[in-house]
């Protein structure tokens, strides 16, 4: 997990995926897909989905940073 600077969202937390897993799996590439679909939920205690990477060798989740918390 990484601290960045989003020029829209401010401070963001940025999470690589280890591709190997989603690129040889048609079952986690499904499962990535579907969790970034429920991304639209709006609830207080679920972190917001802000973008996502699902390019070859570069799939990562951008999150809503919470300070001072843990995901």
């Amino acid at each position: 997990m990484y601290r960045a600077d989003h020029p829209q969202f401010g401070v963001v937390a940025y999470k690589q995926l280890q591709c190997l897993l989603i690129t040889e799996d048609d079952k986690a590439r499904n499962d990535l897909l579907h969790e970034v679909e429920m991304a639209n939920l709006v609830h207080p205690n679920i972190v917001r989905l802000i973008a996502f990477t699902f390019e070859p060798q570069h799939y990562g989740i951008v999150l809503e940073f919470m300070n001072l918390g843990g995901l």
